[in-house]
Order: structure tokens, then C-alpha cells, then sequence
């Protein structure tokens, strides 16, 4: 299935994956080593995500539909805290589903990176301002993340931070290509989506990450960015006042 759109670059045919395996797995897809077969068209190393969970040719066009609407939302982002968004292929994933092409970064996640240097506070402090700079950006451009998390933040070659994954867990989860509950990952949680209560401003039952949610993933990852760890966690628990929020299934989900 081609991909034919004036402001998409199509890549399909033109990149190659390298290595018998992929280099890293979230919640939704697998993230694959590339290359472009002529380096004289992009002369570098790319980060290519094919999403796992797409089986049928109809799957595949329903997810189109939503998908490539964020990728072009993607293409017009300009910042130098956010992933740059290099294009489509449709000739990697199953049943020609689409999968997202990006620059590969050698120094990977800031989850790995503050964890495999010694930074001192100062050089901490730098890459949640730096976090904070995408973030507001996306936020500007009236863009929700929905998954923040260390392991969604980069360190591109330059050691800067990057952001990537916007959207990505949205598209799959209102299209029913997910088999997860709730928006985003369990630990970055705003209290009113541990809660299953509709966000703010819907008008459902459905549970939507919003630009408050993001903030309070920000905040909960900037506190880990500074500590060098999951430090939340043993507070989120202890807490009695935010527990009355939650439900024993929900706080024993929260202590795995």
C-alpha cells in the first residue's frame, strides 16, 4: 500500500533494517535499527518503529486513517527538543502497516543515560529544562503527549533532549489496536486517570490524557531525572491523603 501525500515522505523501499533483532520494545511497537540503502539520501543511522499489534488489512487501513493524521502533525513540528520525524514505510510491518522513521541517537533514553553517568545536579537541572522546553512546546501547539516517561525522553548525539512518542499510544488506543486500559504508563499517571475518571473536559466515560496530565507526568519524571531513580513510587504509596484516591486493585497494581 502506498503512501501518497504531499506532505509525508514516503519511504518505503528506500531504508532497510540492520540486525537480526530489534534494539528496544515498548508498550505498542518495536524499535529497529536502519539505514537508507543509498546514504547519499540520508547519511545516517535511523530508528525505525513497526507496530506489533496490526493483523488484518482492514486493522491496517483503520489505523492509516488515524495514523498518518499525526504523522503529518509530526512533519510540521520545528524545535530542538523534539525528534524530527524523517517519514513512513509500509514495507516492515504486518499486512503493510505503517511504521515511523526517525534519526537513531547512540546515547539512547534519559532513563539510560542518568542512570549510566554520573551527572552532577547542575547537568540534571539542564536536561529538565531542556525537557521542559519540548514539552511546552508541544503543548503550544495544543499537541498532548500522553506518554511521558524517562524511556520517551532522548539524548540525541549532541546530548540533548529530545522528545518522541507523541501520539503514537493515542492513535493505537482509540483505534483498538491496544489491550491497555488506561492512557500512558501506570507509574507517570495523573490521579484522575488512575482513578478511571473521565478527564477533564470530556464529554464520555472515555479516560483522555490532557495537557494537566502531561505537566504531572512531567513533574514525576523530572523528580526521577534529579534523583537518579524511581524515587515516586515508595512516596506515591505512602501517601494516605492521594491512596483515599485510589483503590486497593489500582495501589497494588502501583507497588509491582
Amino acid at each position: 500500500m502506498a503512501l501518497i501525500n504531499v506532505h509525508l515522505k514516503d519511504l518505503t523501499g528506500t531504508i532497510r533494517k540492520t540486525g537480526n533483532d530489534a534494539c528496544d520494545h515498548g508498550n505498542d511497537a518495536d524499535i529497529w535499527l536502519g539505514e537508507p540503502k543509498d546514504p547519499k539520501q540520508m547519511p545516517r543511522q535511523l530508528a525505525i518503529k513497526v507496530i506489533r499489534s496490526v493483523f488484518t488489512a482492514a486493522d491496517v487501513q483503520k489505523l492509516n486513517d488515524k495514523l498518518l493524521r499525526e504523522a503529518r502533525l509530526w512533519t510540521t513540528l520545528k524545535h530542538p527538543n523534539i525528534v524530527p520525524f524523517l517519514g513512513i514505510t509500509t514495507d516492515m510491518g504486518r499486512n503493510s502497516a505503517p511504521s515511523l522513521v526517525s534519526p537513531y541517537y547512540k546515547h539512547g533514553s534519559l532513563k539510560g543515560y542518568i542512570t549510566g553517568n554520573s551527572l552532577i545536579h547542575s547537568n540534571k537541572m539542564d536536561l529538565v529544562c531542556q525537557f521542559a522546553s519540548g514539552l511546552a512546546y508541544l503543548h503550544t501547539c495544543n499537541i498532548v503527549h500522553g506518554d511521558i516517561k524517562p524511556g520517551n525522553i532522548l539524548i540525541d548525539d549532541d546530548g540533548r533532549v529530545v522528545l518522541s512518542d507523541f501520539g503514537l499510544s493515542r492513535v493505537l488506543e482509540v483505534s483498538g489496536f491496544t489491550t491497555k486500559d488506561t492512557p500512558g504508563t501506570l507509574r507517570y499517571m495523573a490521579p484522575e486517570l488512575l482513578a478511571e475518571e473521565p478527564a477533564p473536559g470530556t464529554t464520555s466515560g472515555a479516560i483522555r490524557t490532557t495537557i494537566s496530565a502531561d505537566v504531572w507526568a512531567f513533574a514525576v519524571a523530572a523528580t526521577e531525572v534529579r534523583k537518579a531513580g524511581h524515587t515516586w513510587l515508595s512516596i506515591l504509596v505512602k501517601r494516605i491523603t492521594f491512596s483515599d484516591l485510589l483503590d486497593e486493585e489500582t495501589l497494588s497494581r502501583l507497588r509491582q
